[in-house]
């Protein structure tokens, strides 16, 4: 990992914040990068550094993946704690999918969730879980390529171990996890479906319906949000496989990914 000194940053304007702080635009060596910059009171917070420090060893192990987001660099000493990644000028896929301005077609909405598939199957393959997939979290290109982001959340594993705790965010979480539960590779699939259900709904999971009154439907009722009636079918088939409350029952990524191409090229070819 490279080590950037602080004054090698120029910051640009606010693009987005969390409750580890704010990022920003900026430029370095030249290039037009995001800076994610850590409060200075979360940088106080164990759980806040864990993460960050968590990010920091995920995006440097993985090996690079143009549909991963590649970790150019770091600062790692206080007062300024920041990680410096490509910037994508078209924001996030929430962002996107969220724009009353932005209209995509079925094709571009495969090829989308394609890039974010493949993206998906690299870290799976290198043993890693996300555990906060959502359309936030995936960042777009102009070129509409998509690349995995946010590994504060993310832990190696090995194929034959599971995990516990309930870790994300609650209208993408499966309900093993929300459960607190063990889980596997195969919640990050079921995060992947409700991505997949936004791309043809364009609406906030759960709108209207309090945190705690979703999660319990989703756990003990096996609710999922509607499937609009205009969804291509086989679209729709792959949203319904992938939030199969079995996680057994649920696809890889590996096949995910072979569907939306297959879609793609459908979708594309009239």
């Amino acid at each position: 990992m490279h080590l950037i000194n602080p004054e090698e940053i120029t910051l640009g304007a606010l693009i987005g914040e969390g409750g580890f702080g704010k990022v920003y635009y900026g430029d370095w060596a030249g290039q037009e990068v995001a800076v994610k910059v850590m409060s200075a009171e979360a940088s106080h917070q164990a759980v806040v550094l864990q993460e960050f420090q968590r990010e920091v060893v995920t995006m440097t192990m993985l090996p690079g993946h143009p549909h991963v987001l590649r970790l150019l660099g770091a600062c790692i000493q206080p007062p300024l704690m920041a990680l410096v990644t490509p910037y994508c000028p078209k924001g996030s896929l929430y962002a996107l999918l969220h724009s009353p301005t932005v209209q995509l077609s079925w094709g571009q909405v495969a090829f989308i969730c394609w890039g974010a598939a493949k993206g998906m199957h690299h870290l799976h393959s290198h043993h890693v879980i996300h555990r906060d997939l959502k359309s936030g979290n995936l960042l777009v290109e102009e070129s509409l390529c998509v690349r995995v982001a946010d590994f504060g959340l993310a832990r190696v594993m090995h194929d034959l171990h599971t995990l516990t705790g309930g870790l994300g965010t609650f209208q993408w979480m499966a309900p093993e996890v929300l459960a607190h539960q063990r889980y596997s590779k195969k919640a990050d699939v079921y995060s992947f479906a409700v991505v997949l259900w936004e791309c043809t709904a364009r609406q906030v999971p759960y709108a209207g319906v309090s945190g705690i009154q979703a999660a319990l439907a989703v756990m003990h009722r096996g609710l999922r949000p509607d499937i609009p009636g205009h969804t291509p079918p086989a679209l729709a088939s792959l949203i319904r496989d992938c939030w199969q409350p079995l996680p057994d029952q649920r696809p890889s990524f590996s096949d995910v990914a072979a569907r939306l191409e297959a879609m793609y090229r459908d979708f594309t070819s009239t």
